[in-house]
């Protein structure tokens, strides 16, 4: 969570996505509030990407992204992907790494 000027509030979550928990695609959902949390606009999936995080990794705070409200109200995101499928086999040097959006 996030807040920024003149009560703007910005949250991120991952989500699994519809083939479940640590299978392959996820997404970051996000939700905004202009006035300090009291009302939220809908939804929005800010990113569908390809294989979440392994568990090998032994971090559950892989799974959750950094969100950050710049001065003039953008919004920075940055979360932690694998490129590579790696779920039952050993770690490979692309697991973990790091995508960054912003609006």
């Amino acid at each position: 969570m996030a807040g920024g000027a003149n009560g703007n509030v910005l949250v991120a979550w991952y989500h699994p996505g519809p083939d479940g928990a640590e299978i392959g695609a996820f997404e970051i959902r996000t939700r905004y509030s202009p006035d300090h949390g009291v009302t939220w606009n809908e939804m929005v999936t800010a990113v569908t990407d390809s294989y979440e995080p392994n568990l090998h990794l032994n971090s559950r705070e892989a799974h959750f992204p950094d969100v950050e409200l710049d001065a003039k109200g953008g919004a920075h995101i940055a979360y932690t992907h694998d490129p590579t499928l790696t779920v039952e086999g050993p770690i490979d040097i692309e697991t973990g790494d790091i995508r960054y959006i912003q609006s």
